[in-house]
């Protein structure tokens, strides 16, 4: 088993994540494995990358991020 650590600047961004999994009676490691099984196409399906973006368009970066900042670690 592996353990995978996440930085998130905004600490509200987890607590409205845990709430929202809690309302939905599942936990967040639970719903983090199911998109990366999703994601990795464990399921067998084709993945169709247009879809996927699709699915997610409703989500906007208002920053425009540098090359030093995207390549940062």
């Amino acid at each position: 088993m592996k353990n995978v650590t996440f930085r998130v600047e905004d600490d509200r961004l987890i607590e409205k994540a845990k709430l929202k999994a809690t309302s939905i009676n599942r936990s967040l490691n639970d719903l983090f494995i199911e998109w990366l099984k999703n994601f990795s196409n464990e399921n067998g399906e084709n993945f169709n990358y247009k879809k996927y973006l699709a699915k997610f368009k409703h989500i906007k970066i208002e920053k425009k991020f540098s090359r030093d900042e995207m390549n940062e670690r």
